[in-house]
């Protein structure tokens, strides 16, 4: 399937749906499909190597992977040495549609936010090392918590994320255990979307 969005940057592009439990509560939000799941047969968001390192650290965190649905803040691979900023936020505003169509029918009680891209696009801001220190998000759009992370692609430029990363999952699993919302501390309430994240 190819993206049929004239207004879209990556117009023609190949694009990678959503896949996972359509009847969960919980919500992995990463970036962009990588190149090596766009070359499948059979593409499928997180089957790739980046995918793969996700899935290991959710396993490790002991997060089930049958418990996830997993959605890409964008459909098309995003290559950042070839876009500019202001390329990748209309990118991002023509994937919203999706991505809100999901969120509003399985209406999650959590979303990790995996990324700059995810969070630019779940809770309209950047940076994501800021959002990350936040520990806990609640999203008033889609009302529910969000924990903010880092991609597993980071990991390629910076391994040492990774320790990180499999701690903030941790967080999530307790989080999915004791389903008790109300004893975490809010942070910051964001009720808009990527229209508040511009070049």
């Amino acid at each position: 399937m190819k993206c049929k969005n004239t207004q879209c940057p990556l117009h023609g592009k190949i694009e990678v749906p959503y896949t996972g439990n359509p009847k969960t509560k919980v919500i992995y939000v990463g970036g962009c499909p990588e190149y090596d799941e766009i070359n499948m047969q059979i593409p499928h968001a997180f089957s790739g190597e980046k995918g793969k390192k996700t899935k290991e650290l959710l396993h490790k965190a002991k997060i089930p992977l049958d418990s996830i649905l997993f959605l890409n803040a964008a459909r098309c691979n995003i290559n950042k040495k070839e876009m500019s900023d202001r390329q990748i936020t209309q990118v991002l505003k023509c994937c919203r549609i999706y991505v809100k169509k999901v969120l509003d029918v399985v209406k999650p009680k959590l979303i990790i936010i995996a990324g700059d891209y995810a969070l630019r696009q779940i809770l309209g801001r950047k940076g994501i090392k800021a959002a990350r220190n936040e520990k806990w998000i609640k999203s008033g759009e889609f009302q529910c918590w969000c924990k903010p992370t880092y991609d597993t692609a980071y990991l390629s430029r910076n391994p040492d994320l990774e320790r990180h990363i499999l701690q903030d999952l941790k967080d999530a699993k307790k989080f999915i255990s004791t389903q008790k919302s109300k004893s975490l501390k809010y942070g910051t309430t964001h009720t808009g979307g990527i229209d508040d994240v511009s070049a």
